[in-house]
């Protein structure tokens, strides 16, 4: 009897079927708090259907690996501090973006002062006075983008002020 046909040879290659994953329990219970936040133990047995005390063993060893933290109840930590990180890339990409801002505002600011004294000089008031005014609208405008500035790094330091927290608390290190 050949190999083949007792079953154990090559598998032929199947086009356009998955290979199929098996998840296991700790994968099925950390998308299932994905999805449902907040539950309590109990909560969680019910709606996965499984015992109290399979819910607890699998916690258990995300726990251990450092996925999972439960306080009243099971809360995913990579994931959070995954957000973290992504919200001090946004607020270092708006204070750059506000930084380019301001320096194109400060150089539109330096043109229409140095327009308004020439206009000054050439004694036409009417001039004198749009470029005035816009002078003061660019001027609220950068003390717009300042306080704006200003906001962003008090976010920061807010977030930085989080992270060592979290650290201090001793929660796994996550997206230095």
């Amino acid at each position: 009897m050949s190999s083949s046909s007792r079953g154990r040879g090559k598998r032929p290659e199947s086009k356009g079927l998955k290979k199929h994953v098996r998840r296991t329990r700790s994968t099925i219970l950390r998308d299932f708090i994905l999805k449902n936040p907040g539950m309590t133990a109990g909560e969680i047995s019910e709606g996965l259907g499984w015992s109290r005390r399979s819910v607890r063993l699998a916690l258990a060893k995300l726990e251990r690996a450092g996925e999972v933290s439960t306080r009243y109840f099971p809360v995913l930590v990579k994931e959070a501090g995954e957000g973290l990180s992504r919200v001090e890339e946004e607020i270092a990409l708006g204070k750059m973006r506000l930084e380019k801002m301001l320096e194109r505002l400060r150089a539109k600011a330096d043109e229409a002062f140095e327009r308004c004294v020439e206009a000054k000089m050439a004694k036409d008031e009417d001039l004198a006075s749009i470029y005035a005014g816009r002078c003061a609208e660019i001027k609220r405008l950068i003390n717009s983008v300042v306080a704006s500035e200003s906001i962003l790094n008090r976010m920061a330091l807010a977030m930085d002020s989080l992270r060592l927290s979290i650290r201090r608390k001793g929660y796994p290190e996550v997206n230095p």
